[in-house]
């Protein structure tokens, strides 16, 4: 299995290329600066360095770790930060979906405005600084890019829904794995990834309409626990 980790310099990209890694995965690990042993130097804001590299390495996931990550410098600048932050992980969801990878985009707790903790998935996002609404503006981005599939609730429900040879093995409590199985050869190769989602209002228009315009609403079914708040440090692109 070929994973592709960005930002795999900065404390998250390390720890996630060092798990993969455990899991006998091969890591292709991108960073921009703090290059060393065998990562990729890039910069990610070059869309066709990057398609090259993803349409070479064919990889089943792409993780974006990713990210200008100072809310100081984001809100001095904006717009300077918009291409890594927003622009970046829609491109890299178009590439996944196009060499049909996993893809996952990590964000963070900034797209709440904090009042009322704990946050979990489906409750309304409302940034109150620039870098949460960086971060608002590319979860709507990779969404849009590379959408999520509506299915039904349960396994059952799935295997009737993708036919009598599709093996679904899950990952979590609303995340599945549809693998292709022949049953002549006895073999599997993973199909697609599914999440068990529901419909309803994913944000309040009236609230984040310049922020968050055409916001697919889609929540997830269940609340599984947020990505710890991220460090106001700088991370890799």
């Amino acid at each position: 299995m070929n994973v592709i980790v960005t930002g795999a310099s900065g404390l998250l990209g390390r720890a996630v290329v060092a798990e993969f890694k455990r899991n006998s995965w091969k890591v292709l690990g991108l960073a921009h600066t703090r290059v060393r042993d065998d990562l990729v130097q890039i910069d990610l804001t070059d869309n066709n360095a990057v398609s090259s590299i993803v349409r070479e390495f064919k990889p089943h996931a792409i993780v974006h770790c990713a990210a200008e990550r100072s809310p100081d410098r984001i809100q001095c600048n904006p717009k300077r930060y918009n291409a890594l932050n927003v622009v970046v992980p829609e491109e890299l969801a178009k590439l996944a979906d196009e060499v049909k990878a996993v893809f996952v985009f990590i964000s963070t707790d900034y797209v709440f405005c904090g009042e009322n903790p704990p946050y979990g998935e489906g409750d309304m996002i409302e940034p109150v600084n620039a870098y949460g609404m960086s971060k608002a503006k590319a979860e709507n981005a990779v969404i849009r890019a590379n959408p999520v599939r509506k299915v039904g609730l349960s396994e059952k429900l799935l295997k009737k829904y993708f036919g009598p040879y599709q093996v679904v093995r899950k990952l979590s409590e609303v995340t599945y794995e549809v693998q292709d199985f022949d049953p002549l050869t006895k073999r599997r190769k993973i199909k697609d990834i599914v999440h068990v989602v529901r419909m309803k209002p994913y944000y309040n228009p009236d609230m984040q309409k310049d922020c968050l315009e055409d916001s697919p609403k889609i929540i997830q079914d269940t609340n599984p626990p947020r990505a710890e708040p991220e460090s106001t440090s700088p991370e890799e692109k």
